[in-house]
């Protein structure tokens, strides 16, 4: 009996995927969010502070809510993709997600603003979980890396307009208009099917093969379409959890050992520094006395931007555990030179000539421009995607 594992379908060209690029798209529409939220606090901080008379411990609660209310989703994201499915969960978040907008644009106090925040980080957080959870289970295997890669980028780019929008608009402008991606992300979801890998796992065989259908275009045949179908099933039976599944299990060394990997990679991410630097760019710039810091932030956010599209090309062909070598050692010297600047402006304090600067550091004044521009080219090359 042949039992040969059968080949992945090979869909036949580029017009046979653009609806899976398509549904990546619209579901990388959460990362842009991320991407608003996450980069809001730094042109906005400065101004709430004098608006509101805010005292720095409550501008930093501000910027600190986000992250909070996005470890809150961790908590409740698998529930909500296993019980409404992926793209109906998806759906779900924007909902709230545009009411956090409203509660930041509309505040007349603190404590709106904190709940906005916090509400904002739930929902930006959920929907980076769902995302990449969505893509791996609509598209081929040899364009799943370059969908997964959508995240990176709409996220770096919800940074990016962020930054730019910022400068000239009130932070409540700048608050309703991230209140629009949301909505977009509403909007563009009615418009994509939910996974067939979860339909099938829910027993809608029919509704599977539809949606599996729409993904794969006119050019997949109807044994295609079955054999992938089969696959998918198969994968499903063997991944299902057993009735004698314990703690235990979790501990094996084959278990174990991946997920210790997994964790400290991700520690190492979280601790690079990358969300203090985006949450308080301009600050970050400000305190530096160097360059302009709205023109200085803008540069930071572009250069991440265009990082992450270069660094896409060529991330899997010069391997990943290569890259993360890489990018861990440049990102830590870029902020070696970062903290060097401020440790020469800090011991030179009292020594201020007659302009209002540091003469220790006045011919370093590039510095923390460059240290910042050469920190995200490397942790985009590595710790970011």
């Amino acid at each position: 009996m042949d039992t040969e594992e059968e080949p992945p379908i090979q869909t036949k060209n580029s017009l046979s995927r653009k609806f899976q690029y398509l549904s990546s798209a619209v579901a990388a529409i959460g990362s842009f969010g991320l991407g608003n939220v996450t980069a809001w606090t730094s042109p906005t901080l400065t101004q709430i502070g004098k608006d509101f008379e805010a005292s720095g411990d409550e501008l930093t609660w501000i910027a600190s809510l986000f992250p909070v209310g996005a470890i809150f989703s961790g908590i409740f994201s698998g529930w909500l993709i296993e019980k409404f499915g992926r793209k109906k969960s998806m759906h779900l978040l924007c909902i709230p997600f545009i009411i956090g907008w409203i509660l930041i644009s509309f505040a007349q106090n603190l404590t709106m603003l904190y709940i906005g925040r916090f509400v904002s980080g739930v929902c930006a957080g959920a929907q980076i979980l769902i995302m990449p959870i969505y893509v791996s289970e609509t598209v081929d295997e040899n364009i799943r890396g370059i969908c997964t890669g959508f995240f990176a980028i709409f996220a770096a780019s919800g940074i990016f307009l962020t930054f730019v929008i910022g400068t000239v608009v009130s932070w409540q402008v700048l608050s309703i208009l991230c209140a629009i991606v949301p909505g977009i992300g509403f909007l563009g979801l009615y418009f994509i099917p939910e996974t067939p890998a979860y339909l099938l796992k829910k027993g809608h065989i029919a509704t599977a093969r539809e949606s599996l259908v729409w993904l794969r275009g006119m050019n997949a045949t109807a044994e295609e379409i079955d054999r992938e179908l089969a696959k998918m099933q198969s994968q499903l039976d063997e991944t299902s959890p057993t009735a004698g599944a314990s703690i235990r299990d979790f501990i094996v060394p084959e278990v174990l050992k991946p997920f210790t990997i997994v964790m400290i990679i991700m520690v190492i991410q979280q601790f690079s520094g990358v969300n203090c630097i985006v949450f308080y760019a301009s600050q970050i710039f400000d305190s530096a006395k160097a360059l302009n810091s709205d023109v200085s932030s803008i540069v930071i956010a572009g250069v991440n931007l265009t990082s992450c599209v270069i660094c896409m090309q060529f991330l899997d062909k010069a391997g990943r555990k290569v890259m993360f070598i890489i990018s861990s050692i440049g990102s830590a010297s870029a902020l070696i030179g970062l903290g060097v600047y401020f440790y020469i402006q800090a011991t030179s304090t009292g020594l201020k000539n007659e302009s209002g600067g540091y003469d220790a550091v006045e011919n370093l004044n590039w510095l923390p421009l460059a240290s910042l521009v050469v920190f995200n080219i490397f942790f985009t090359a590595g710790l970011g995607p």
